[in-house]
């Protein structure tokens, strides 16, 4: 292929994939930067200043972390939510994101002090090794308690966590490209006797040698007195697991249904590289298929994508209370997905409920003129240059702002036409004064967050 054309537009497509979108600021840093130097810069965010971010988290987040009694649901919430709406990191939320819905685990099962925690956990090893995100996440707290390893002894095995550790973390039930099965019902059970003894105590992680089974155990061909880590050492080297996390991964970020021979392109960078979540996501981010027409707007975004998207293309502010039970509205309760295998994807975010609360969302948003508490927008602050300000230029200035958006000229005409359209349905003159300001540039918005274009990715 060509080598890519790095514009606005490629710039926009990156900044809504590998974060939340951003504003008309934040796409021209990328613009600048080039692709490689945009890639790089957003995989490596620990270089990134988020201190403004955390100190507006210190000042208005409503728990105290030294005081696990003081955490709550929607404050925990919020804290995720904030984060990703607020953060100068876009890819470090993503990425957590990601891999909550990958390990789901839930408020209707975890208490909030150990999904906290767990949050902090998957933030941490995000772009880390594989093996070292998994390792950590198996010992866990809200993972235990999740997947009831905490019930796991010696003698009486709990298969649960050992199931959904290859099901649905590692090489899953057969091999994406070959479609051979990964595993028997045997070695979910002497997988399952090597995470014996691993538990909670005191809210931590706990090996308790006398519930543990150190026993020979025969797991996926091979004989050992294994333990925990030894399994997760076994999977995470299996080519398997590669293949399953490179398809995912892909999947998640540029389209569905990859070939076999792009799966194992990925799977090899998984392998050359350690096993690195970073060198992967480089690979993608840099890659022709990421770039490709059959990748851009292919996605429907999520309840977050759409949500906070939005916040950030329109430079919203205001402390996001609510927002989470909107979400959950949408189909997206956040740390709360509705079972081990995660949240739906694709077509599976859209009914005719879930966008009525979209647009009830949107229509919240940009009407609400004094609530800092939720959201609030500026529209002033949005506005074009002063000689682009006619009404086809506005509509042309927002649907850029909101995607760049591709529309038909039907549609573009309608927009312009609302402009000049009084509340009685009689056209007018279009004239960009205070009043239309507040009252069209905001219902315009509406209508482009309303259109089906907006809601793909």
């Amino acid at each position: 292929m060509a080598p890519v054309a790095w514009n606005t537009s490629n710039a926009a497509h990156l900044l809504r994939r590998a974060g939340f979108a951003g504003s008309d600021v934040e796409i021209a840093d990328l613009v600048k930067r080039g692709l490689e130097g945009s890639v790089d810069y957003l995989l490596n965010y620990e270089l990134i200043d988020n201190s403004a971010l955390e100190k507006f988290l210190t000042e208005n987040i409503r728990f105290d972390v030294e005081d696990p009694r003081s955490f709550n649901r929607n404050e925990i919430r919020r804290f995720f939510l904030l984060r990703m709406a607020y953060t100068r990191r876009p890819l470090e939320e993503k990425l957590t994101l990601f891999w909550h819905d990958h390990f789901a685990t839930a408020f209707s099962k975890v208490a909030e002090y150990p999904m906290y925690l767990q949050n902090l956990t998957l933030r941490r090893f995000a772009l880390a090794r594989f093996d070292d995100l998994l390792l950590n996440i198996s010992r866990d707290p809200a993972m235990i308690l999740w997947l009831d390893n905490n019930t796991n002894v010696r003698g009486n095995p709990n298969e649960n966590f050992g199931r959904e550790l290859m099901e649905l973390f590692t090489c899953g039930v057969t091999d994406v490209v070959t479609g051979e099965s990964n595993y028997t019902e045997d070695d979910v059970k002497e997988g399952a006797r090597a995470f014996t003894g691993w538990t909670v105590k005191r809210g931590e992680f706990f090996f308790n040698e006398n519930q543990h089974d150190f026993g020979v155990k025969t797991f996926r061909g091979t004989s050992g007195n294994f333990n925990g880590e030894d399994i997760i050492a076994n999977l995470t080297q299996d080519r398997s697991t590669a293949r399953f996390i490179a398809h995912k991964l892909f999947e998640y970020f540029i389209y569905p249904d990859p070939g076999p021979a792009v799966i194992e392109r990925f799977a090899d960078v998984y392998f050359a590289n350690d096993h690195s979540i970073k060198a992967l996501l480089r690979a993608i981010f840099v890659s022709d298929e990421f770039y490709s027409n059959k990748a851009r707007f292919a996605l429907v975004k999520s309840p977050v994508e759409f949500a906070i998207g939005a916040i950030r293309q329109l430079k919203a502010t205001g402390g996001l209370r609510n927002v989470a039970d909107t979400l959950a509205l949408q189909g997206q309760d956040i740390l709360n997905p509705p079972d081990v295998s995660g949240w739906t994807s694709g077509l599976g975010w859209i009914d005719t409920s879930s966008m009525l609360e979209r647009y009830n969302f949107a229509n919240d948003m940009l009407t609400n003129r004094n609530r800092e508490i939720t959201v609030l927008i500026d529209p002033k602050l949005l506005l074009p240059p002063a000689d682009k300000q006619n009404k086809a230029d506005l509509v042309d200035h927002f649907l850029n702002l909101m995607g760049p958006l591709e529309v038909s000229s039907k549609t573009r005409k309608e927009l312009q036409k609302y402009l000049i359209l009084d509340d009685s349905g009689q056209k007018g003159k279009f004239k960009l004064d205070d009043a239309t300001i507040d009252k069209k540039v905001r219902g315009l918005l509406h209508l482009i967050m309303s259109l089906p274009e907006y809601h793909l990715n």
